[in-house]
């Protein structure tokens, strides 16, 4: 990939127990709380802004699963934030 997810370069076990996480895909916390152990939601980009922000709002649910819209998790040929 052009632009790499840098704990997969590290190694698989920053997000995966290969020994029998109870979680899907293995990881070793569920989403979103994976995820949100190194980054934040920017409410600017996720349907967060004020009143006034002309930004789509998006639901609870779909922000309880980072990777329906953040599918290239583990890197990107397109995109630097992983999107596709």
């Amino acid at each position: 990939h052009v632009f790499e997810h840098a704990p997969v370069v590290e190694g698989c076990t920053n997000c995966h127990d290969p020994h029998g996480a109870p979680n899907k895909r293995l990881l070793s916390v569920a989403q979103p709380m994976q995820c949100l152990q190194c980054h934040s939601i920017a409410g600017n980009r996720h349907g967060q802004g004020g009143a006034a922000s002309n930004v789509a709002r998006i639901s609870g649910a779909v922000l309880r699963d980072c990777v329906s819209c953040h599918s290239a998790i583990h890197g990107s040929s397109t995109d630097q934030h992983l999107r596709f």
